[in-house]
């Protein structure tokens, strides 16, 4: 996956909410055993903006940020790891885009994701 392809996905991911997002991976079949390389961390992070997009920079707020790491566990033996890091914090959410970004990574799993509907 190239980093245009898996941009992307992200993007896909990102806006998905959590009900679509849980209907379009259960449609996958069974997914992969996973374990947490890094647990889901809520924090802060401080937006800022620009007026027009050109003048002077300014703290517009802060957002909840949640960032997780997973690391699916494939039957061929190997591993693959799924990023994410999100808005938000609600704890079903937590470990959803992770899983499925490295689901959408194992062999088939763009192409099954994009018949299910999840595209850009």
């Amino acid at each position: 996956m190239d980093s245009a392809e898996r941009a992307n996905w992200i993007a896909v991911l990102a806006k998905a909410p959590l009900p679509l997002l849980e209907k379009q991976l259960s449609t996958l079949g069974e997914l992969p055993g996973y374990s947490f390389l890094r647990s889901p961390e809520i924090g802060l992070a401080m937006v800022r903006g620009r007026v027009e997009g050109t003048g002077q920079p300014f703290n517009l707020g802060e957002i909840t940020l949640t960032r997780c790491v997973i690391q699916l566990n494939v039957s061929s033996g190997g591993a693959i790891a799924g990023f994410a890091y999100f808005t938000g914090g609600t704890k079903p959410m937590q470990k959803m885009p992770p899983v499925a970004m490295g689901r959408i990574r194992l062999p088939g799993g763009r192409r099954m994701g994009q018949q299910q509907g999840m595209t850009t």
